[in-house]
């Protein structure tokens, strides 16, 4: 263990530091000792022994311009090598904290330097512009210290700076500043990639949307709220919740009291980030706000009468068909006509070849793969769709039963609800697995299945019971089952894409809440006991540890 300090400010602060071994440590001090004295060489300093700034002609107030000052001789006992574009004091978030702190930026070519005051002797730390772009909030968005439009970004593929001047000319003028240093015009991006974060449009999983007009602090509840009411949606909205999607399949859902401005200001700094390294629209990610149901209750799902809710719970059903469920042929074929009777209403005959315009509307790429990969098999299936479409018309089906039908369908599938999360592999399982995999959680347990790399057919391996997990662990990229007696615990623990193991934990303690609070379970509850306070647990089952795997 060793000690280092450190004089700035007038203030000395202490850090204790601690290797592997003595050798190690000894190896550090040297290092250190080795950098202090290149540092104290590299530096000029007064007559009373003062580090003099390593910056040309430097100017006065913040934000002074000195682009154009010609940079001063060099001193007698070295030079100084860097010539200052544009300094000044700027607020910077901290990453770890969220506090903002004053620093003193200084502009140097493409480098973004930061130090601690304007002395420029203690160096925080630097932001390279190459690839990077300036991003302001509007003029009139709330900043900070009670300004207005003072805020701005500084993003590269790679890292985004948070930053917020005095006042909104300075803002612009840094923002300015920092294009001209980079050398790249206003970048070129569709309309379509860049969102209004004041007037946002939120999807339903039919690609239908609504507009909403929300204020700067509006949370994702606040959002599904708005969104409810304007859709008529009149029932338990616990149920349901705003989802990030971008590229079509990589999805986050927003916690409750996130800032929804906030999430569509980080995508379109990331958009922009995207367009400074491929100049096309057509290459930019993709991104959608969706309202959708992420608890799915069976035998409370099948009471609800809301129109607007059933639509929802179709829409969703659909999507989980085409990528999760496996079917054959001939389900696929039951499920395709009820889905053309609601596409085109009781009694309407679908156009000839309405199957060869859009086959993975209707037919999962699974199968398509497996048994429809020739005209004439997209003709065979038509024909049967129709056959089958002809005797739902024959029993006066309408659209909304047509609608029940397709769901209890997917219900019976024991796949209903489930949240899926795909790119995950088994780091320690007790048999062996495919190394590419899928899970998905809903009411009756975490399912694994094989994602089949060569192909689309997602084959269920094994379900999980929420009664035969006796405890999970979390770590920000592990999600580990442990199940099994005290004495004889097996243990399965799988690889998931930062930030997915948190999230699927939280939806499993839902589901192990829903189901100790049912009725037929309560004289079999154990309220407290090991666990603490007055959660409810499932005979056998403790509640979850965030612990790292």
């Amino acid at each position: 263990i060793f000690e280092l300090l450190l004089t700035a400010n007038g203030q000395v602060h202490m850090f204790i530091l601690a290797c592997q071994s003595e050798k190690e440590m000894w190896d550090w001090a040297a290092k250190i000792d080795s950098a202090k004295t290149q540092a104290l060489a590299e530096h000029q300093f007064d007559s009373n022994g003062v580090i003099r700034s390593p910056f040309v002609a430097k100017g006065s107030g913040e934000g002074a311009a000195t682009g154009n000052a010609e940079p001063s001789a060099p001193d007698t006992e070295g030079e100084r090598v860097k010539s200052i574009d544009f300094e000044g004091y700027l607020f910077k978030e901290s990453k770890r904290t969220g506090h903002w702190k004053r620093r003193y930026f200084v502009l140097c070519g493409k480098q973004l330097l930061y130090y601690m005051d304007d002395e420029c002797a203690l160096l925080c730390g630097e932001f390279q512009l190459r690839d990077a772009i300036a991003w302001k909030q509007g003029d009139e968005q709330l900043g900070i210290k009670g300004h207005r439009g003072n805020k701005f970004s500084v993003c590269s593929p790679n890292r985004v700076l948070e930053l917020a001047a005095e006042d909104l000319e300075t803002a612009k003028l840094w923002v300015n500043a920092i294009d001209s240093a980079v050398e790249r015009r206003e970048t070129q991006v569709a309309a379509a990639k860049v969102f209004d974060d004041r007037e946002i449009k939120v999807y339903l999983q039919d690609s239908t949307f609504q507009v909403l007009r929300i204020e700067e602090n509006a949370t994702a509840a606040d959002v599904a709220t708005q969104m409810a009411a304007q859709i008529g949606l009149d029932t338990n909205l616990d149920q349901f919740a705003l989802v990030e999607l971008t590229n079509k399949s990589d999805t986050r859902i927003l916690q409750s009291n996130e800032n929804v401005s906030q999430t569509v200001r980080r995508w379109n700094k990331t958009s922009m980030a995207a367009a400074t390294l491929c100049q096309t629209a057509e290459t930019l990610l993709e991104f959608r706000l969706i309202f959708m149901k992420v608890v799915c209750v069976t035998e409370d799902d099948a009471k609800v009468t809301c129109p607007v809710f059933k639509h929802i719970e179709y829409s969703q059903a659909l999507h989980i068909v085409r990528r999760y469920l496996p079917i054959d042929e001939e389900e696929c074929v039951e499920l395709a006509a009820l889905q053309v009777l609601v596409d085109y209403g009781p009694n309407v005959q679908p156009e000839n070849g309405f199957l060869a315009v859009d086959v993975l509307r209707y037919i999962p790429q699974q199968v398509v793969q497996r048994s429809v990969k020739t005209r004439d098999d997209v003709f065979r299936v038509e024909c049967d769709i129709l056959l089958r479409l002809n005797r739902l018309w024959e029993g006066h089906i309408t659209v909304e039963t047509a609608k029940n039908m397709y769901m209890d369908a997917v219900r019976r599938s024991g796949l209903y609800g489930c949240v899926f999360y795909e790119d995950v592999e088994p780091v320690d399982v007790y048999e062996e697995l495919p190394r590419n995999l899928a899970i998905g959680v809903n009411e009756w347990g975490v399912h694994i299945l094989d994602a089949n790399p060569g192909g689309s057919e997602k084959r269920h391996l094994m379900t999980f019971d929420y009664y035969d997990v006796k405890k999970w662990t979390t770590s920000s990229t592990q999600l580990a089952l442990h199940l099994g007696s005290v004495n004889d615990r097996v243990k399965f623990v799988f690889s998931m894409p930062a930030g997915k193991p948190k999230e699927a934990a939280n939806f499993m303690k839902v589901y192990v809440s829903i189901q100790a609070s049912r009725p037929n379970l309560t004289s079999t509850l154990d309220l407290g006991g090991e666990t603490g306070g007055s959660s409810l647990a499932l005979p056998g089952l403790v509640e979850p540890e965030e612990a790292v795997v």
